[in-house]
């Protein structure tokens, strides 16, 4: 009689929940199937939406731009983007400041988006991709206003986003409040405060029932200079990032030693910081001691290693070029020498290295952490 047992999850351990593989590298940061765990559904939806903070919402996804794997839904308008709080850069051709999309191995692309000056009377500026796109987005403003109101007369309610005062842009009077689409088709209102907010609304909506943003005529395609600054302000929790550089850590022992460390149950407390984001412990299991882009070595890849530190296991991260110390625990007896993966960005090699190459990789990773030591 064959008996087939079913794998337990990395993550949570349980055997009566179906696994699927998950990749130990992101397979949004160049991640492949050469390297991977079983995981449950449960805990394949938590690890996947903290990899979309990484490399939608965190400053590790602007390194993704110009070297990362493609979009993995080329026809899907929110495959591969970064979303920022907002990415606004000044339109040279119209004027004003226009909105943009960043997408993976792509030029920038501009948002739909209505301007009106609201303090100086100066009128409203359209920008756009294309006139089909601001007129989507005229019909959400538009479809807005339809809804019967409630028992209050509200008919709908939206929240502004506002741009912080330190805005390089803040107080320049050629900024004015906005209507936008994003790139997953979300109405957004961005002022400098409320009142402005109010103010834009009550002047935008009639301007769109008056169908003053629906003659194309005399439309004009802005233009955005090569080299122009962008203004980008990003907002993420930190601590989701960390839980992603321990999983991979903690994924890259799980792969190289096998179904022990599950059932055995190494090092519980990075699991249980990477599943439910409660650390358990006194001291910070992950530290990051150095930025992005600071190890030039191996620039095209990315790189974990797992060694030992007196009676202590660690892994070192090195996610695009950033260094990240994870605090595995204890040093199991049976632990094996040094531990090196590399993963290229392009999505095209995720491999474990033999033992010579291994300890060539570990010499530059402690050289260059010794450097940052060193320096003041």
């Amino acid at each position: 009689m064959n008996v087939s047992l079913q794998p337990k999850c990395t993550w949570c351990r349980r055997s009566d929940l179906r696994t699927t593989d998950d990749h130990v590298f992101p397979r949004c940061i160049g991640g492949t199937r050469q390297i991977q765990v079983p995981a449950c559904d449960s805990c394949q939806n938590i690890i996947s939406q903290l990899e979309q903070v990484l490399v939608r919402q965190s400053v590790f996804g602007f390194y993704r731009l110009g070297g990362g794997p493609p979009a993995r839904h080329k026809n899907k308008p929110e495959s591969g983007i970064i979303e920022p709080e907002y990415a606004i850069v000044r339109d040279s051709t119209i004027g004003g400041y226009a909105e943009v999309c960043l997408r993976v191995n792509e030029l920038p692309k501009t948002l739909p988006c209505i301007e009106v000056d609201v303090h100086g009377g100066k009128g409203s500026r359209i920008h756009g991709h294309a006139p089909e796109d601001v007129m989507r987005l005229v019909d959400r403003l538009l479809t807005l206003i339809a809804n019967a109101p409630d028992e209050t007369g509200k008919i709908c309610e939206i929240s502004p986003d506002f741009v912080e005062k330190d805005a390089p842009f803040f107080d320049d009077p050629d900024f004015w409040p906005r209507a936008l689409l994003d790139m997953r088709g979300n109405l957004k209102i961005r002022s400098r405060n409320p009142e402005e907010a109010l103010r834009f609304m009550d002047v935008v909506i009639p301007l769109a029932q008056q169908g003053m943003f629906s003659d194309f005529s005399r439309w004009t395609t802005g233009s955005i200079p090569a080299h122009t600054p962008h203004h980008v302000r990003v907002g993420y929790d930190e601590s989701d990032v960390f839980r992603v550089v321990a999983k991979m850590a903690y994924g890259v022992l799980a792969a190289a030693v096998g179904s022990r460390v599950s059932s055995e149950d190494w090092f519980p407390a990075v699991r249980h910081f990477i599943k439910d984001g409660d650390a358990q412990t006194e001291k910070p299991l992950v530290v990051e001691l150095g930025e992005p882009a600071g190890f030039k070595a191996w620039a095209e890849h990315h790189l974990v290693l797992i060694d030992t530190s007196g009676n202590d296991l660690r892994g070192t991260v090195m996610l695009y070029g950033s260094y990240h110390l994870v605090d595995l625990g204890n040093r199991p007896k049976v632990m094996t020498p040094e531990i090196v993966v590399i993963s290229r960005r392009d999505g095209s090699d995720t491999r474990f290295v033999d033992a010579d190459e291994a300890s060539k990789i570990a010499g530059e990773i402690k050289a260059y952490v010794n450097g940052l030591e060193a320096s003041p």
